[in-house]
């Protein structure tokens, strides 16, 4: 199959960390999905065809860069409480494209970062405590967020 766990063929809750390193291509270039947990301590992301990262399951971000030249730096999809949690941190790192937040399950949170792009909220939860946005991240949806970024080019 092209997705899910299946007893006997895959791993039913995968673990991966990712530390360094150049990942280019794909539909998605790192996919982290069902009942996975995904931590990205650095490296060079690029997508030119969907999302740099895509995280249905629990991804944490700490630094790297991720570029998308068509859609999405981070597609985040929360499409099942269970299975498909949609849970991502953002400690740090730079995002150049679209911060894609999807379905009703996502929760994102994040705390430092560099975004060069906007923010797409569709379903789904987001809290931002800090980072630097080039464009207004409560422009598109709803923010918790104790600091002034309401302006472009604001630290929060």
């Amino acid at each position: 199959p092209r997705d899910g766990y299946v007893s006997g063929t895959n791993q039913d809750k995968p673990n991966l960390t990712i530390k360094g390193g150049s990942f280019s291509g794909g539909i998605n270039t790192i996919k982290n999905d069902d009942n996975a947990t995904l931590t990205i301590n650095g490296g060079t992301f690029t997508n030119y065809t969907q999302a740099a990262l895509q995280n249905h399951g629990t991804a944490t971000v700490t630094a790297g860069s991720f570029t998308a030249n068509s859609k999405y730096a981070i597609d985040n999809c929360g499409c099942d409480a269970t299975n498909d949690p949609g849970k991502l941190e953002i400690s740090g790192g730079t995002f150049n494209g679209t911060l894609y937040i999807r379905s009703d399950h996502s929760n994102v949170t994040i705390s430092d970062g560099y975004f060069n792009g906007s923010i797409s909220k569709t379903g789904g939860d987001i809290t931002i405590t800090g980072g630097y946005f080039t464009s207004d991240p409560s422009a598109s949806t709803t923010l918790c967020c104790p600091c002034d970024c309401r302006r472009q080019n604001r630290n929060c």
